[in-house]
């Protein structure tokens, strides 16, 4: 029986999520029809969109790592992949996953930072 009465607390203290958000819409829903501030009551803000990194051909690929100078295992090591998922990709066998592809774009944007990586170790 303690048992069974341990469980009717803990279900008492679960938050009902649903019917929490159905309760806030509510009240935006009242505080709009109302012509209220939602300054005031709520956290207004403006968020912008993350673009989607840019697209890389296995060519593309190459280039990067020919620019900064260093053989396909550095430049794995330096993104944080395997040298064989380079060769991969340089010979067009696999496509490159928007997480890799987003390193990609800021060694295009800015390949000294990433050179002096390289010889800073």
């Amino acid at each position: 029986m303690a048992g069974t009465d341990r469980t009717r607390v803990q279900m008492k203290k679960k938050r009902d999520l649903a019917a929490e958000i159905i309760d806030n819409l509510k009240e935006l829903h009242t505080t709009l029809r109302a012509g209220g501030r939602l300054r005031g009551k709520y956290t207004v803000r403006k968020v912008r969109a993350v673009p989607e990194p840019s697209q890389y051909s296995a060519d593309d690929v190459k280039a990067l790592r020919e620019k900064l100078g260093v053989s396909q295992p550095i430049f794995a090591r330096m993104l944080g992949v395997s040298a064989a998922l380079v060769r991969a990709w340089e010979n067009g066998q696999r496509q490159r996953a928007p997480i890799a592809r987003r390193p990609l774009d800021t060694i295009r944007e800015n390949p000294a930072r990433w050179r002096a990586m390289v010889e800073a170790a």
